[in-house]
Parts: C-alpha cells; sequence; structure tokens
C-alpha cells in the first residue's frame, strides 16, 4: 500500500490514478470507500444472523447455583441404588391416592395437625429411614371470635358469611374445626371502617 502527496493511504487497485491531483484522488478514493462500505453491510447483516442463530456457544460457562449432575453409565434397565430401591417400590397410584386424601383431611393450620406429622414419620421410618419428629416453642394466635357486618347509610346492618358454605361432595368443606381466614397476629377489639371495594 503507498501513500499519494496528502499522506492519505491509497489502495492498490487506485495506484495509476497518483498522477492525478491530491483532490481528485480523495474524492474517487471516498467513492470506493462507501462502495466497500456497502458491500459489508450485507456481510455483516449476514454474520449477525448467524450468530443470533446459534445455541449457547459457551455452555460449560452458563452460571448455576446447582452443582453439576454426575451422569451413570447409560445401562437399562438402570441399576437403582438401596434407597432408589426402596422409594421406588414404596409408591404406586393406590398408595398416592391414600396418602393424599389422608393429608387432605388433617388439620394443617399452624401448630396444629400434629397426628399428621406423627403419620408421616412413621410412614418413613417404616420404610427403612431414619425419621423423627423435633418441638420449638412459637408465638402463635388464633381466633376465638371473629364477625364481620356492613352497615348501611339508612342505619341497617347485616352480618356477612365469612366461611364458605361446605359442599356436599367435599366432606373437608364441613369439618367441625375449620378456622376461617383470620389476621394473625393482630390485636383483639372492633374495628370500623369505610367500605371500600377494590377489584
Amino acid at each position: 500500500m503507498g501513500c499519494d502527496i496528502s499522506g492519505l493511504p491509497v489502495l492498490p487497485e487506485l495506484h495509476h490514478l497518483a498522477s492525478i491531483p491530491p483532490g481528485s484522488v480523495r474524492v474517487q478514493r471516498d467513492k470506493v470507500k462507501m462502495r466497500s462500505q456497502f458491500q459489508l453491510v450485507p456481510l455483516l447483516s449476514l454474520a449477525g444472523f448467524a450468530l443470533a442463530c446459534q445455541r449457547d456457544f459457551h455452555l460449560e460457562g452458563r452460571h448455576t447455583h446447582r452443582p453439576p449432575v454426575a451422569r451413570r453409565a447409560a445401562e437399562f434397565p438402570p441399576v437403582l441404588t438401596p434407597h432408589e430401591t426402596i422409594l421406588v417400590n414404596s409408591f404406586d397410584n393406590n398408595s398416592i391416592d391414600n396418602w393424599a386424601q389422608y393429608y387432605g383431611h388433617q388439620n394443617k393450620l399452624a401448630g396444629l395437625g400434629k397426628d399428621a406429622a406423627i403419620w408421616t414419620r412413621d410412614r418413613w421410618a417404616a420404610n427403612g429411614f431414619k425419621a423423627s419428629l423435633s418441638e420449638y416453642e412459637v408465638y402463635l394466635s388464633y381466633p376465638q371470635h371473629q364477625a364481620l357486618s356492613i352497615k348501611y347509610s339508612n342505619g341497617t346492618s347485616k352480618d356477612v358469611q365469612i366461611q364458605e358454605p361446605a359442599l356436599p361432595e367435599d366432606d373437608v368443606t364441613g369439618r367441625p374445626d375449620r378456622v376461617p381466614t383470620f389476621h394473625g397476629y393482630s390485636a383483639s377489639g372492633s374495628v370500623s371502617a369505610e367500605y371500600i371495594y377494590v377489584g
């Protein structure tokens, strides 16, 4: 690559233009430069499209908080560890249905339902796992009485149902020990406020 009088680089294919005055060379060179830039635009667009269509270049460098999973040799049928064998042999559709039925009928309010915890511990222990229960002293509050009523501007009032009606097809909804929704850790007392509908 050579230089013309003005100190600007001259492309080899324009070397024969060295005898033309400097201003003319610059104009010709700029036209060639623009033409080559217009040829680069489709090439760069094509390269960008090709890169965008690639999946991930550095799969091993992906950030994750999970440890890598060690894959076993592909054996079929797979060889299970003793604990995996216990788990696979402990469940079937009937037992899962029975367990779901049992858990669905337990009281799940915090601090209650110790029978379900004992039953779960016994199931794990019966299947060869070491299982135990631990008790902790915690502060929990439960409602002794709760009610909601609405007072109209004409002086009348009406009690509002705060429990959903029991469904005949779902005996859990009619449990005698069910507790309606309440605001835990709130103070006792009566509160009156303007009713606002948000929806």
